[in-house]
């Protein structure tokens, strides 16, 4: 039973990623043939792709990465570069939002669930030197939300000026990668 309710939750993803997929190719075909549509997503223009990656990078249910609608910005004729910046502002935005959520929540945690927080602590403490390397490639390839990790280690006390850089380097990676990837999907379907 179980079994069955891993694979339709899985199923289940896969449909709302192919949904959004579907939904941004046929929102690109629009912009890309509305000169009025153009202009609105150009008056939005960077400021609305921070939004959506900071929305996007606050939503661990559900987690669609805002690269996904590059091809939409692209249409309304910003820039590749530009778009990637924003992408990741929007993102770190999120992760530090992420983890002052996880650090307010650092005394119920203790309280609530001290053998969770004992055997965190433990973790920790024992790999302490690989925690800055793992952080900055989870953010940069692993395609889940970065929550998991920041949680527990605002809740720990790890200084979020040690997390920054690493969060920064693998989230400009990721949103490069996935920008480009999304781009020329989208370029190999239209030709």
């Amino acid at each position: 039973m179980a079994y069955r309710i891993r694979f339709i939750r899985g199923i289940s993803i896969l449909a709302v990623v192919g949904v959004v997929l579907l939904l941004t190719f046929y929102l690109t075909v629009l912009v890309t043939h509305s000169p009025v549509t153009q202009t609105i997503l150009a008056t939005i223009g960077y400021p609305g792709v921070f939004l959506l990656a900071l929305i996007t990078g606050l939503n661990p249910f559900m987690p669609v990465p805002a690269a996904t609608f590059t091809t939409i910005f692209l249409a309304a004729h910003l820039t590749l570069p530009c778009i990637i910046v924003a992408l990741t502002l929007g993102t770190v935005t999120a992760d530090s939002l992420g983890y002052l959520f996880g650090h307010a929540s650092k005394s119920y945690v203790k309280r609530s669930h001290p053998r969770i927080y004992r055997w965190f602590k433990n973790l920790y403490t024992k790999h302490h030197p690989y925690v800055l390397p793992v952080v900055c490639f989870y953010t940069a390839f692993i395609p889940l939300p970065n929550e998991i990790f920041l949680l527990p280690l605002a809740v720990l006390g790890m200084p979020f000026r040690t997390l920054l850089i690493p969060i920064i380097i693998g989230d400009t990676i990721n949103q490069t990668l996935l920008a480009f990837g999304i781009q020329n999907i989208f370029l190999w379907l239209l030709p």
